[in-house]
């Protein structure tokens, strides 16, 4: 495989939150374009909203999964009235009711 290749993978996921996730591209440092249903992120990466289909890069899938996870769990604890504090740097969370 030639070295400027760019392997994706496409990957039907449940449905995510518009909201949810466009935060979590944000949280990322990664600029978006929304058309329609899809929005277009990264190197030529995206996700339908109507079907739940994400193409992302081979390897980063993961990186997404635990992005948006993170985001759900701030947005939930805000809701709730929870305050969240961060255990380590690879996400893990405490929450103490207010």
């Amino acid at each position: 495989m030639p070295c400027d290749t760019i392997t994706q993978m496409e990957v039907a996921t449940h449905k995510m939150r518009r909201e949810y996730f466009l935060d979590t591209l944000i949280s990322m440092d990664l600029d978006y374009r929304e058309q329609g249903d899809i929005v277009f992120f990264g190197q030529r990466e995206s996700y339908n909203f109507s079907t739940g289909q994400l193409k992302v890069q081979e390897g980063t899938m993961n990186s997404y999964k635990k992005a948006y996870s993170q985001t759900i769990v701030k947005k939930q604890a805000l809701k709730m009235g929870w305050k969240l504090k961060s255990t380590s740097k690879t996400g893990n969370y405490i929450y103490v009711k207010r």
